[in-house]
């Protein structure tokens, strides 16, 4: 049976996220719930750990010791007041927990790690976008997307 790890479970992706797997307890027999405090109560199959992201790789290690998971959702984003602090914060959040994993050997469970990055690939944060917006819409790529382009970095340096 596969268990996930999701990071910035309070958050409005991540919460989703940890209440659908965790309603599906025959198929998700184990969901590791990863944020920065508790807030509400969980299904039983869903394992709360208290976790700062914005720690190093080696803090984060010794929090995440007995955490293991076959998929891991890194819903997790903090926002600051430039793009360039965005970029450097949520980067740095993803190298030093994907580090963590490695120093604490449960990267080697993974089977997939799914970056959950929401609309902004598609502009909603610089104001009115396309309506309806599809999935073969094309992607920003210009220097307003580049906060996407950093963890793709990181995933590619850690796991290949």
């Amino acid at each position: 049976m596969p268990s996930a790890i999701i990071t910035g479970a309070t958050g409005i992706l991540g919460r989703e996220i940890v209440f659908e797997l965790g309603r599906h307890p025959q198929q998700w027999p184990t969901v590791h719930a990863l944020s920065r405090s508790k807030k509400g109560d969980y299904p039983e199959n869903v394992v709360h750990t208290k976790i700062d992201l914005t720690t190093s790789a080696d803090e984060m290690a010794k929090v995440l010791e007995k955490v293991r998971g076959e998929y891991v959702f890194f819903a997790a984003y903090l926002q600051k007041d430039s793009e360039q602090e965005n970029w450097d914060v949520n980067g740095a959040m993803l190298h030093n927990f994907l580090n963590a994993l490695v120093h604490t050997n449960a990267i080697k469970e993974v089977k997939r790690i799914i970056l959950v990055t929401g609309a902004k690939q598609y502009g909603v944060h610089l104001g009115c976008p396309k309506n309806p917006m599809t999935e073969d819409d094309p992607w920003l790529t210009d220097s307003t997307a580049k906060f996407l382009l950093q963890p793709t970095e990181h995933l590619a340096r850690v796991l290949f």
